[in-house]
């Protein structure tokens, strides 16, 4: 927001000048009138030149406020980029000699323990080796569950296809009984069209 109002101040300052130079711009011919003018009211002139003199400097006042406000942004700027910088060395420097103790120790105390860290390394090298083992075993175990469940729900879907066609042949077959009944009444007698469903 501070900014935004100093950029006005400065697009209003350069305004300020910009009057103020074409007043002063001989080939116009409104500054000419008003000169004209204002040479016929006395002390007019002398108005005339305090009020660009004064429009002058409250346009470069503006303008250097705007300058150094934004100088010193950008020597604050700065000035936290050096503290970071120096924070930053800092840091780094204690992360070196940490660093460097750590190495220290390991390279020391590998000579005293080695003889430990044989073992425990072929233990983890074994573990490791089960654990992918493992893995192994058991990607094919959901491999082999994924197919058996994609057979079961094709066994299943095929079970209803055959209950449908099933009872669909049972229909059909009750329709004919019924068609040669009508056509030959002595086999009405005989067989009489089934009710129920056999599951």
């Amino acid at each position: 927001m501070i900014d935004a109002l100093f950029t006005t101040l400065a697009s209003f300052a350069a305004l300020l000048l910009v009057l103020a130079l074409l007043l002063l711009i001989p080939g116009l011919s409104y500054p000419v009138v008003a000169l004209a003018k204002l040479s016929q009211v006395p002390g007019g002139m002398t108005v005339l030149g305090t009020a660009i003199a004064s429009g002058v400097l409250a346009a470069s006042n503006l303008l250097l406020i705007f300058i150094l406000r934004k100088l010193a942004l950008t020597l604050s700027a700065v000035e936290r980029a050096k503290l970071n910088e120096r924070f930053l060395l800092k840091q780094s420097e204690s992360l070196r000699a940490e660093y460097n103790r750590l190495h220290a120790d390991r390279d020391g105390g590998q000579a005293a323990g080695s003889g430990e860290a044989v073992p425990l390394r072929a233990e983890l090298e074994a573990l490791q080796a089960a654990h992918t083992d493992v893995q192994g075993k058991l990607g094919k175990a959901e491999k082999a569950r994924n197919t058996a469940l994609a057979n079961a729900d094709a066994l299943q879907s095929q079970a209803k296809g055959l209950e449908a066609e099933y009872d669909r042949l049972l229909a059909e077959n009750d329709g004919l009984k019924r068609r040669l009944s009508r056509m030959d009444p002595s086999f009405q007698a005989s067989h009489r069209p089934s009710d129920k469903k056999s599951t």
